[in-house]
């Protein structure tokens, strides 16, 4: 089975990079949103919902995370957090010559020089998870987070899918 990607060219303070990043399989997905939102959970920051099984928690889950945008991941204890990015860096890869190579937290120190391209590629890997057709379909009030405009330089970057 074929799963989505997007290709990201990055200029990390003067380096041209290039990121591959692949979708998780639909299991792994679904326990990503189900740590995400029992993470969410007892900080309180998701109410009483609804539910009526799994499909309808995994969906209020990601509703709340398209409407929310990255930043709902800010609201979770710092460990689980950076578990939950974590992950979401194993769906990257990075272009060394003509292939490319699994972006773990052990390598990335090496590879990326600016926190704001790991921001980036979190973001873009968190987008490629939660903005899914199917599940953005069951969705009927969510709309996208709006991005927010500040003074400080964002890195270049271009994305294709």
């Amino acid at each position: 089975m074929s799963r989505k990607n997007k290709i990201l060219k990055i200029t990390d303070r003067g380096n041209e990079l290039e990121f591959r990043i692949t979708e998780m399989s639909v299991r792994s997905l679904e326990f990503w949103l189900i740590r995400a939102g029992l993470a969410l959970a007892k900080t309180g920051v998701i109410g009483k919902m609804e539910i009526n099984g799994t499909e309808d928690v995994i969906v209020a889950v990601a509703k709340f995370l398209r409407e929310d945008g990255l930043a709902s991941l800010g609201k979770i204890n710092a460990p689980e957090v950076m578990e939950l990015l974590d992950e979401l860096l194993l769906c990257c890869e990075h272009k060394v010559g003509n292939s490319y190579e699994t972006l773990t937290s052990d390598v990335v120190d090496g590879v990326i020089s600016d926190v704001s391209t790991l921001f980036t590629l979190q973001k873009e890997a968190f987008l490629l998870h939660v903005n899914f057709s199917k599940l953005a379909g069951n969705l009927k009030s969510g709309t996208p987070a709006q991005t927010s405009t500040s003074s400080q330089p964002k890195p270049k970057i271009s994305v294709h899918s």
